[in-house]
């Protein structure tokens, strides 16, 4: 690569470790709220087994067991204080478990472009991510929607690292089982992108031109264990307390195919901009940087199928997601999309790369398209800066209240009062906080926390 390039690399990695960074930081600010004090009590109403057993067959959302888990074994380790830390945890491990993923693969550029574009994947997923506070910063929330992806690319570098290497014992089956089990009890919609895209691998190991053949052992015991998952999380007795009626086979198959088509259009109507730079970096980087014996021959027919086949793909994976939401409720949840635009994000940025190798652009056009790579980079700087102006304020505000709140919570609690009243604090990013009436189950499960017997948020005028 020339030195030219690797000043214009380094210029786009400074800039999405930095937006990058800013989401971490903004994780500090994050506080407990609604279902986060139910998950947090969960676990810790008698012995562990029990209570799991107790959960998964009679509380709404029980049939996921890792998220609870992963939020119960978080909160021991370092408390209600430390749980600020938590979102930037799971960003540091999704993003370098990308990096780690890119590497192992060893695709045949310089290694610096696979950081350059693991980097870019986690940035532009994490901007355009639907409702990010609640996706990103709202605990209970992000250990079901957010972490499952978080350690996926980690579980997936491990994976493809055994079969690169040819690795293979009962010990690494048995492991690549487990690990698959765990990370398929978070939530359905990434179980089942991810069952789908296996059974995918798997079947093209029967094609000529598919994957080897001795593929199929690494392939069977990560997809054993999501499946395995998935039959835990259907045959759960506690998915009748919060899905609808299952809707007639038409309409669900109906849903699956439509629900994609709707969210892929309303990404393009919403974030017109991020959506296309995500298709344009890599682009021009690929276009500019690619190796001689990189570049694709031009031969029309195989790329336009390849091109139809990574739409069709992605469109599958996407309903694969979707699918769960589709059956046990309708259109998916802001943050229960998150899988579905991290698979837009890698498609754009897939199909971009795919174009770039192929074009040969001419050394005037060079020069225009080395300026709009620079200029692209300051794009990650713009959305930080928006971040740091507009939602970090209402961050550091919330947390300042609810600070206070927690403060006369626990001041009441040193005086010997069991029945708790505070200021209501205002509900955040459309996320329930405490009600005035102390049988809402937000404010049952917050008591329960507190070990009082009820709590109460009025609003401040109220006597």
């Amino acid at each position: 690569m020339k030195r030219w390039m690797r000043i214009i690399l380094a210029l786009h990695l400074i800039a999405l470790f930095l937006g990058i960074g800013l989401f971490a930081y903004m994780g500090y600010f994050s506080r407990f709220i609604a279902d986060d004090y139910c998950f947090s009590i969960a676990l810790r109403k008698g012995p562990f087994l029990n209570s799991l057993i107790f959960r998964y067959s009679n509380s709404a959302g029980g049939d996921r067991y890792t998220n609870i888990l992963l939020f119960d074994l978080a909160e021991r380790l370092g408390g209600m204080s430390g749980m600020r830390f938590f979102p930037a945890a799971l960003i540091g491990l999704w993003t370098l478990g990308l990096i780690a993923w890119l590497l192992i693969l060893r695709l045949p550029w310089d290694p610096w472009i696979s950081v350059f574009l693991a980097a870019w994947l986690s940035f532009y997923a994490l901007w355009q991510a639907p409702q990010r506070y609640q996706t990103l910063y709202w605990h209970s929330s992000s250990v079901t929607h957010f972490a499952p992806l978080a350690f996926a690319p980690s579980i997936l570098a491990f994976l493809s690292w055994q079969i690169q290497s040819r690795r293979s014992s009962f010990w690494l089956d048995g492991l690549n089982a487990l690990l698959f089990f765990l990370l398929g009890g978070f939530s359905e919609p990434p179980t089942a992108m991810l069952i789908t895209a296996l059974m995918l691998l798997w079947g093209s190991t029967y094609l000529p031109a598919g994957m080897p053949p001795a593929w199929r052992r690494w392939l069977f015991w990560p997809l054993l264990g999501l499946l395995v998952s998935m039959g835990v999380m259907i045959l759960s007795p506690a998915n009748s307390i919060r899905m609808d009626a299952p809707p007639p086979l038409p309409l669900f198959l109906w849903r699956v195919a439509i629900y994609p088509a709707l969210f892929i259009l309303d990404t393009l109507r919403t974030q017109p901009l991020p959506t296309l730079l995500t298709f344009l970096g890599p682009m021009l980087l690929f276009s500019l940087t690619a190796n001689q014996e990189l570049r694709l021959p031009a031969q029309r027919h195989r790329a336009w199928v390849l091109t139809l086949l990574l739409l069709a793909l992605t469109y599958l994976l996407i309903a694969a997601s979707f699918a769960p939401s589709a059956y046990g409720q309708s259109y998916p949840v802001a943050r229960a999309r998150f899988t579905g635009q991290v698979l837009m994000t890698a498609a754009l940025t897939a199909g971009g790369l795919w174009l770039g190798l192929r074009l040969r652009p001419r050394p005037r056009l060079q020069s225009l398209m080395a300026l709009a790579l620079i200029l692209m980079a300051l794009y990650p700087l713009r959305a930080a800066w928006k971040m740091w102006q507009s939602e970090l304020p209402l961050y550091q505000q919330r947390a300042a209240a609810w600070d206070a709140r927690q403060a006369r919570i626990l001041s009441q609690i040193a005086e010997g009062r069991k029945e708790i009243i505070v200021e209501q604090i205002f509900n955040f990013q459309q996320v329930k906080e405490l009600d005035s009436d102390p049988s809402h189950w937000v404010n049952r499960c917050a008591a329960r926390y507190y070990g009082v017997e009820s709590i109460r948020a009025i609003p401040a005028s109220a006597p």
